[in-house]
């Protein structure tokens, strides 16, 4: 099996680095590596990645700085943060440079789906996504990140489908009723799916969803965020 990715793993970690490496490789990638930050600049100084996964804490140069100056020499580059630390400051800002940031201990699931969609969305059927949402800004940004989007004006409408092919619903409830009555068909319909909820600022919803630990965004967001927020499901 061969995929079309380079991709550069960067971490001064050797048994990290080596043995994501090795996943990758199985997978049929091909992967290069770097101890530090200023050898991942050199790297793609001269190579030709598609990827670079990024430790955010590294000798040299962090993460964030690495993202930087990589951007300066290739802009097209995919680059995936990676942190064990709770660093708010430090990730708030690889938001800003990052396609991505991930936690370790690593979901290796989620980020062969995830550099599968890289790869080829097309492809990517697990990513199909049901928009129940006026909020097209969302829409537009996850189908230009390579998402399969369908729009649906009413959950009724989502329900009235055979919606098992979604892997996830975002959905913007306008009270707690309306979303709790569709949480209750989906699971009457057997369906486990993930349900991600944007609501604005002083939405009544939101202490129904910190009671039930549901995941949500509020308005304003920046577009990493809701990248982040629908990788995290």
């Amino acid at each position: 099996m061969a995929n079309n990715l380079n991709i550069l793993i960067a971490d001064d970690e050797v048994s990290l680095r080596s043995s994501l490496g090795s996943i990758l490789q199985v997978q049929g990638y091909s992967v290069a590596m770097a101890g530090n930050g200023l050898e991942a600049v050199e790297a793609v100084k001269t190579g030709n990645f598609d990827v670079v996964f990024l430790d955010i804490k590294m000798p040299e140069m962090n993460g964030v700085e690495v993202a930087k100056e990589i951007k300066k020499f290739n802009k097209k580059i995919v680059i995936i943060i990676m942190t064990a630390y709770a660093l708010v400051d430090l990730i708030k800002e690889a938001g800003k440079e990052a396609f991505l940031v991930i936690d370790k201990p690593f979901d290796i699931p989620k980020i062969l789906r995830i550099l599968k969609r890289i790869a080829s969305p097309e492809e990517a059927g697990e990513e199909k996504i049901a928009a129940i949402t006026g909020d097209s800004d969302s829409v537009v940004i996850l189908e230009k990140a390579g998402y399969n989007v369908s729009v649906f004006q009413k959950f009724d409408k989502f329900l009235d489908l055979e919606p098992g092919s979604f892997r996830l619903v975002l959905v913007e409830p306008s009270s707690e009723d309306e979303l709790n009555n569709f949480l209750q068909k989906l699971k009457e319909k057997g369906l486990d799916l993930k349900v991600v909820s944007i609501i604005n600022f002083d939405s009544p919803v939101l202490s129904f969803l910190k009671k039930e630990n549901l995941p949500f965004l509020r308005k304003p967001f920046k577009r990493e965020e809701l990248l982040r927020k629908i990788e995290e499901q």
